[in-house]
């Protein structure tokens, strides 16, 4: 699991800040680490929540690809977001 917890943390470009607290990093940095929970979990379902609020075009860039990229090997994605690059990036869309 240790490994797997690691290979994430790469993924989300948090590696370096592995041993801090998630308290003590930035709020785009929380974002990263919310996601990575997720994402080292590799259920059959995830929900997201505004996943790339507070994060910056390369990141928010990254966290739409990962999300992508683990619908498209077989989970299911469901992303609430307001986020029109995260609309575009979706297959299906329900606007409310």
């Amino acid at each position: 699991m240790r490994s797997r917890v690691q290979d994430v943390l790469e993924c989300v470009r948090l590696a370096p800040v592995a041993d801090h607290l998630v308290e003590d990093l930035s709020g785009g940095q929380q974002q990263r680490v919310a996601v990575a929970r997720t994402l080292v979990t590799a259920a059959d379902v995830l929900l997201a929540d505004e996943p790339t609020a507070e994060l910056d075009a390369d990141n928010r860039g990254l966290i739409i690809s990962l999300l992508i990229e683990r619908a498209r090997t077989g989970a299911v994605v469901v992303i609430a977001s307001h986020d029109p690059d995260v609309v575009d990036a979706c297959d299906d869309v329900l606007d409310l």
